[in-house]
């Protein structure tokens, strides 16, 4: 039998596909241009186990950063993936996270197979190695909150960011869902951080590659 809840939803608090949780509706160019790519690679993943070298995050914030990023950028990645690979490409250093130590192991094999010497990869087994860190370089140019406890990297990121710096919370349309306290925590920690500082906020509602659904990343961009 047919779930169509689960057909329109993609099993998700949300009206459709085509909306984040929050209820943000993605728009019909988006849903036509992105809404393609993503059912392509979600397929091929599906199929195939095609993992596309991007980040699985809203196309609209890809956009950005890979306009953004360059030679001098320093990135910190809280949740590894493809996407570790790709930061690295655009920038001087990354410096990335994880928790999971089977997509930990898998994660470093893909990036001592490309030769990725600018990536500092870290396997934490705690929550404290997870989320502190030294301000080396004088801060970093672009944090993303993609993985494990993201309330305590949220309120880490606000003090190792630079001026002109940018921190993206992915996912934050699940912060209504009653087992996402972190989200809520973390995203009510930026939205306030970003108060204080005069940070421009933006709410991506998009598709990502490889889901078949729109969510929402929030981002923060520092003035310099």
């Amino acid at each position: 039998m047919i779930n169509y809840k689960k057909l329109i939803t993609a099993n998700r608090q949300a009206k459709s596909r085509l909306h984040d949780e929050k209820g943000n509706f993605v728009g019909w160019s988006k849903a036509i241009h992105h809404g393609s790519l993503a059912i392509i690679t979600g397929i091929a993943r599906i199929l195939f186990n095609y993992r596309p070298a991007l980040p699985w995050i809203a196309y609209d914030a890809i956009k950005i950063f890979n306009e953004t990023l360059n030679s001098q950028s320093h990135v910190l990645e809280f949740g590894s993936g493809m996407s570790t690979i790709w930061y690295a490409r655009r920038s001087g250093t990354v410096t990335s996270i994880e928790d999971y130590n089977p997509w930990f192991l898998k994660v470093k094999g893909s990036i001592q197979e490309l030769g990725l010497s600018n990536v500092v990869y870290i396997f934490a087994n705690d929550i404290t190695s997870y989320t502190k860190f030294e301000k080396r370089n004088g801060g970093y140019d672009l944090i993303i909150i993609d993985g494990s406890h993201r309330d305590r990297c949220a309120a880490e990121a606000i003090n190792i960011i630079r001026p002109g710096g940018a921190i993206y919370l992915d996912n934050s349309d699940r912060s209504g869902a009653p087992n996402q306290q972190s989200m809520v925590v973390a995203e009510t920690i930026l939205r306030e951080f970003a108060k204080r500082a005069g940070a421009e906020v933006t709410e991506i509602t998009d598709f990502a590659p490889t889901q078949m659904f729109v969510n929402q990343g929030l981002l923060i961009q520092l003035p310099r």
